[in-house]
Order: structure tokens, then C-alpha cells, then sequence
């Protein structure tokens, strides 16, 4: 695949992971979680700077994430980064020109970041139950 493919597929995962974030806060917002809605949406608007940092402009859908469980939106989350965006970011990385690289450092690191947030909150959930750590999270 050429670089710029790359770019743009990077520019297509970001808006997808915004689009996922944004629905799963609307999701968590009308379940009463108001405090986690709101992360997941600053999430979402971090995904959507790194797809205007790519020049990405892909069509607007609406993602279909019913809320199972609080714990459900975390896992899917985590999948998708763990499987789809960092992959692709390391493989643009590896074939980016240095007019590229800084971006595309800038958008590893903010979802290694997004990332890590996630699995620290899968951690909690796994340690406190769910019902617990939604608890903690209102204090």
C-alpha cells in the first residue's frame, strides 16, 4: 500500500473510532453515566482532530453500538484500537516521509494513550464489578 493510502485509511479509523465513541456516550449519557459519557465523548472529539490532522474527510455514518454493559463498550473499544488503528498507524509510520512522521507520532501517541486509559478501566471493571466502579465513578 503507498503512503498516501496509508493517510487516508488512518484518516477512515479515526473518524470510525470518533463515530463509535460519540455513539456509545450517547448510549452511556441515556443510561445515566453521565461522568463516562462525557469522557467518551472528549474521546471522540480527540479522534476527530486526529482524522482533520490527516486531511480526512469520510463520509458521516451513524454507529450502531447498543449499550450490553459498560464493561462491553471498553472491550469493543479496545479491540478496535488494538487491532485496526495502531497496526495501521505503526505500518504508515514504517513508510512514512519525514513530512509525515510528526503527525502520524502524534496520532500513535494519543491512541496509546486512548488505549491505556482503556485497559485501566477494563482493569477496574475486572477487580470491582461493574456495578462498583460505575459507583466510583460518581464520587
Amino acid at each position: 500500500m503507498e503512503r498516501i493510502d496509508y493517510l487516508k485509511d488512518v484518516a477512515v479509523k479515526e473518524f470510525e473510532a470518533a463515530e463509535r465513541f460519540a455513539a456509545y456516550a450517547f448510549a452511556l449519557h441515556a443510561a445515566g453515566h453521565d461522568d463516562l459519557a462525557h469522557q467518551f465523548r472528549t474521546e471522540a472529539t480527540h479522534c476527530r482532530h486526529l482524522c482533520i490532522l490527516f486531511k480526512g474527510s469520510p463520509h458521516p455514518t451513524k454507529a450502531d453500538t447498543p449499550l450490553r454493559s459498560v464493561r462491553h463498550c471498553f472491550e469493543e473499544m479496545l479491540v478496535m484500537m488494538q487491532m485496526e488503528i495502531v497496526p495501521l498507524l505503526n505500518r504508515a509510520l514504517n513508510s512514512s516521509t519525514a513530512e509525515d512522521h510528526p503527525n502520524l507520532e502524534i496520532a500513535l501517541a494519543d491512541n496509546e494513550r486512548q488505549l491505556d486509559w482503556i485497559e485501566s478501566q477494563l482493569h477496574s471493571i475486572q477487580e470491582l464489578g461493574e456495578t462498583h466502579y460505575l459507583s466510583q465513578l460518581r464520587i
